[in-house]
């Protein structure tokens, strides 16, 4: 990752040691724009580290709680939840005898 930006800075080297001493502004832009490419790079990997680095930590995690606090199936849920209604509408229905 460092050597990409590193990289990037030597070859601007280069390239505005490659220009006429006497055209200012071109160096002044060229190094400018060099000097943002190897800012981008740099943001890009560490955006990119930490995409890696909290998928990791967002693994551990949810495996770490999956383990701790086991959840019911998505059909004991339901299952569980027509139960109480069913319940409840027994209850109401005594209420009114």
């Amino acid at each position: 990752m460092l050597t990409w930006t590193i990289w990037t800075s030597f070859l601007g080297a280069a390239l505005v040691m490659s220009l006429p001493e006497n055209q200012k502004t071109l160096i002044r832009w060229s190094s400018l724009l060099i000097s943002l490419i190897g800012l981008g790079i740099g943001l890009y990997f560490v955006y990119m580290l930490g995409r890696i680095v909290y998928a990791l930590i967002g693994f551990v995690g949810k495996s770490s709680k999956f383990i701790a606090y086991p959840m019911k199936s998505s059909r004991k849920n339901k299952e569980e939840k027509t139960r109480k209604q069913m319940e409840k509408l027994v209850r109401k229905k005594e209420r009114k005898r």
